[in-house]
């Protein structure tokens, strides 16, 4: 009867107990000495990531030890929560733990760093919280095998201070090991960057690893540092036992004493980015992290730490041919413990991505930078593009959780998600609720297209009569079950437009040669009371309705402050009728009014011919009755005219004489035919002829054309005195049209 009143009682104990932890687990983070409990981390606010992340990572299997790693799903506590797969290194209140998981490249679906592409690693990282924390984890790039762990003696696995990379310490050892012991009993062919969570101070010599470190940062807690863990540099010999040779570590050491509060365990989530840039130009390749980089919902976090890291590719001894890494997490408890957690966004050999958001004025014809201004009533465009970048896998099942900038009115715009395969798909823009667009992208985004995707939604800027706006900026989430991107619109202001009047002061309707520079031009004043300021103004030239190009208004003002001369070059003018239109900005891109001038350019026949030709020289009673020409004869002709303009190239010529009477003969063209015409008695020649084969300039060299028996030679009719004769040609290009 006794016992089966204590069994009942017990039983009833228990209900009561378990009652009482499900009633008064608190919604609100509560620190205490340890930090709070692993299931209130799980019951608070969550990140949110991927889910399915167990397929992608393998659980080490650490030589002589038990790994804790394990997965957790969100929804198992909070079923309201979209279900990220969260990685457990280490617990809260579990001492003595060591834990590991490592990308697996030949798994089913292959996870892997490649070192010749730029590759993106995002997460969330938790250290716990509290004052009595340890030890912290690693971030960890290696080529030393799905098992790696580092160990104390080559055959254990090691925690505490190594946190489960770094060379362990064995006092059983004596004397203890060497900096070259410690770096083979390390994780191999690795880099590490670690996050500190206990300042390994003690007097036991093995736990000490933070020694040197202390010299630097007086009372540390927490700190960031990366290296390469079986590197003998990377450890020191100490009276006080082995320690790690931080001034070794990357330059700048990233500790609490860095920043306000705790750099880590503060029981709270943490983001992090980790960028592998390859190699370009001769440099070598870098690592690039981002810690605390954005904030819960996505937006950027003020306290960013970023550092870029020169990497020796030759640590990671890597075969030839060989371009991939694995990467994962270790982590360790001494006797001390926290909460060491995982939530990862992207995993670069699934999907490499990039999702950018941009504002374009369409009045202004440009993009709006950061701060940058827009007019009231502007023409804008809100822009997101999404591009795939490299990854075994498509961008599967993206959905949009877009926040619209305020201060646009959507309504009388349009919404269009347009893939670069030319096909589309609408958003309906009376549906946008509270500048919100929630849509699940009808196509994936792939390697073999589509490769990249526009999501645009146009409206109109809208500031009332305030005569300043600031619109702030504001973030966007592109979720899809591989991988997950945030990004920001630029924050702009809004100003009422400040019209300029540009008055013109030349003709708007000319006509000219081919070969003249038109100049244009007008002066530019807010009112006759107000002029601009020249010194940032601009003003705009189009050709033919061309792109535009800018220039300087104070280079053309010619010491007349708001006046612009400007001139039109030739050969940007084509044949026939053109347009040229100007107008003037001026450094908040208040716009003028255009002016257009209509610029009529008839063509050209232009002849050159060199100043100086001669004949060969023969003497005085030489037989010849033809004399050849020298190598110095150079005749062309240029037609700027329109297409099938048709021409007629003609001479006429002088007596040939000298000082002592005439020439003997006559200066003759013979053509490809044979046929002979005279220069003599001051007849006109053709030369040749030509029609134009289109609108651009075209040139005929006519000269190259003549054989050593046709073109213009000198015919004698019989002897002739020595001396040098002379006359004058003149080339006449006739438009055979008119």
């Amino acid at each position: 009867m006794n016992k089966k009143i204590r069994l009942f009682t017990i039983t009833v104990l228990n209900i009561v107990i378990l009652m009482c932890l499900f009633v008064m687990i608190p919604q609100n983070k509560v620190e205490g000495s340890k930090g709070i409990n692993f299931s209130e981390v799980m019951f608070n606010e969550l990140p949110e990531g991927l889910s399915n992340v167990d397929t992608l990572f393998h659980k080490a299997e650490i030589p002589n030890s038990s790994n804790s790693f394990n997965y957790v799903n969100s929804t198992k506590y909070q079923n309201d929560k979209p279900n990220t797969q969260i990685a457990v290194i280490t617990k809260v209140g579990e001492i003595d733990k060591l834990g590991a998981s490592w990308s697996d490249e030949n798994g089913s679906t292959s996870n892997y760093v490649d070192i010749t592409k730029n590759q993106t690693m995002s997460m969330w990282l938790y250290f716990g919280g509290g004052t009595e924390t340890g030890n912290g984890m690693a971030f960890v790039l290696q080529n030393d095998g799905i098992n790696a762990f580092a160990t104390k003696d080559g055959t254990t696995g090691v925690g505490g201070q190594s946190m489960g990379v770094w060379g362990g310490v064995n006092l059983t050892e004596s004397p203890l090991a060497t900096p070259s012991t410690l770096a083979k009993r390390a994780i191999q062919n690795s880099w590490a960057l670690e996050f500190d969570t206990f300042a390994d101070l003690g007097s036991a010599k093995d736990s000490n690893f933070d020694y040197d470190i202390n010299k630097k940062y007086r009372n540390i807690n927490n700190h960031i540092a990366s290296g390469y863990p079986a590197d003998p540099n990377m450890y020191k010999s100490d009276s006080n036992g082995p320690i790690l040779n931080h001034e070794y570590f990357d330059s700048d050491i990233v500790s609490t004493t860095n920043r306000n509060g705790r750099l880590l365990t503060d029981d709270n989530w943490h983001h992090l980015t980790v960028t592998w840039n390859k190699a370009e130009d001769g440099q070598k390749p870098s690592i690039t992290y981002n810690y605390d980089d954005k904030n819960m919902d996505g937006t950027p976090d003020q306290y960013e730490i970023s550092r870029t890291i020169p990497i020796d590719v030759s640590k990671f001894n890597l075969q030839p041919g060989d371009n991939k890494l694995i990467w994962g997490f270790t982590g360790s408890t001494g006797q001390q413990s926290e909460n060491n957690l995982v939530a990862f966004e992207s995993i670069p050999s699934l999907v490499e991505a990039s999702a950018k958001a941009t504002i374009y004025d369409n009045d202004q014809g440009q993009n709006i930078s950061e701060n940058g201004i827009v007019h009231n009533g502007d023409n804008l465009t809100v822009n997101y593009d999404l591009q795939h970048e490299s990854g075994t896998q498509a961008w599967k099942s993206v959905a949009t959780d877009i926040t619209l900038p305020t201060n646009i009115n959507y309504d009388t715009g349009s919404a269009v998600i347009t893939y670069d395969d030319n096909s589309t798909e609408t958003v309906d823009i009376s549906k946008v609720s509270s500048n919100k667009i929630t849509q699940t992208l009808k196509k994936d985004i792939n390697q073999g297209g589509p490769k990249a995707v526009k999501i645009s939604i146009s409206g109109k800027a809208t500031a009332g009569s305030s005569a300043v706006t600031t619109v702030a900026t504001t973030h966007s989430r592109f979720k899809g079950t591989n991988l997950i991107k945030d990004t920001q619109t630029p924050s702009f202001i809004i100003k009422q437009p400040k019209p300029i009047n540009l008055k013109n002061t030349y003709d708007l309707n000319r006509t000219i040669s081919s070969n003249e520079n038109p100049e244009i031009g007008g002066q530019a004043a807010y009112t006759t009371s107000d002029l601009l300021d020249t010194t940032s103004a601009k003003f705009h030239i189009s050709v033919n309705n061309q792109t535009g190009v800018a220039y300087n208004m104070s280079d053309y003002n010619h010491d007349v402050a708001d006046t612009i001369k400007f001139m039109i070059p030739a050969d940007e003018l084509k044949q026939g009728d053109n347009t040229v239109s100007i107008y003037v900005t001026d450094a908040e891109m208040n716009k003028s009014n255009v002016i257009t001038y209509n610029i009529k350019v008839t063509g050209s026949l232009q002849v050159t011919a060199a100043k100086l030709s001669s004949f060969q020289s023969i003497q005085s009673l030489s037989p010849k009755e033809y004399i050849h020409r020298a190598n110095d004869w150079l005749l062309s002709l240029k037609d700027t005219r329109s297409q099938g303009s048709t021409w007629v190239l003609e001479a006429q010529a002088d007596p040939l004489k000298n000082a002592n009477g005439s020439w003997n003969g006559s200066m003759v063209f013979i053509d490809k035919d044979g046929n002979e015409k005279s220069f003599d008695n001051n007849n006109i020649v053709k030369i040749a002829a030509g029609t134009k084969d289109g609108d651009a300039s075209d040139s005929f060299d006519i000269s190259s054309e003549w054989g050593k028996d046709s073109g213009v030679l000198l015919k004698q009719a019989s002897l002739n005195a020595k001396g040098v004769y002379s006359t004058t040609v003149n080339w006449t290009a006739v438009d055979s049209m008119s």
